[in-house]
């Protein structure tokens, strides 16, 4: 488990976790049109006051066209939703393939009977190795500490997977404009995604990439 060996593994790490912010920062534009959509919902439901519709208000099927109207468009949005779960999942799958390539190296050097003493401790590599004066030295923490890292990142998106995923399930036409403000707020906030985690493996890909 050298330094390219952990150079590519956190390559494709990182290209999942780039991945999820894409799709984190499209899904909060979604998340905040259905808040809005859903609160003009409430203004056009069989209880609106006359004033709400202004100029309109004099045409008699103003009120269930825009209700209609905005109906389709909660349900649109809560379709993109979804689909962006779809998209997660996939990620996540990924993510959980390199984790468990990681596990299946590691049990491999496990053979060796001098290879777990050395994955306990830190060691030196090679950055760049075969690019001649480009190359670099390179000190990598434990190879075991390394494979906890696979393994937090991996478990994190996995629960903040599977939060998503409840919270998509609980929307509803007829939920709470506050109940959908709330989840909007948790949805933004990803609780179970730890920036430090994502830092360290942003540092170690920097140490071991040779930029061409």
């Amino acid at each position: 488990m050298d330094a390219s060996y952990w150079a590519d593994v956190s390559t494709k790490a990182l290209s999942v976790v780039r991945r999820w912010e894409a799709e984190h920062e499209r899904s909060n534009a979604v998340f905040a049109a259905l808040v809005e959509f859903h609160s003009r919902l409430q203004l056009f439901d069989t209880t609106t006051a006359p004033g709400a519709l202004g100029a309109l208000v004099d045409r008699p099927d103003t009120l269930p066209l825009l209700h209609a109207k905005h109906v389709r468009g909660v349900e649109n949005l809560m379709v993109a939703l979804h689909e962006g779960i779809v998209r997660r999942t996939t990620l996540q799958d990924e993510l959980s393939r390199v984790h468990a390539s990681v596990w299946e190296r590691h049990t491999k050097c496990r053979s060796n009977q001098s290879e777990p003493m050395q994955m306990a401790q830190p060691s030196w590599g090679t950055a760049g190795a075969g690019r001649g004066l480009d190359s670099q030295r390179v000190l990598l923490p434990p190879a075991l500490q390394l494979i906890e890292w696979v393994e937090e990142l991996a478990q994190m998106f996995g629960a903040e997977l599977q939060l998503k995923s409840q919270m998509v399930e609980a929307l509803s036409l007829d939920m709470l404009l506050e109940h959908l403000i709330d989840a909007q707020r948790t949805w933004a906030l990803e609780p179970n995604v730890q920036p430090d985690a994502i830092e360290r493996w942003d540092m170690l890909a920097a140490s071991l990439n040779v930029p061409e």
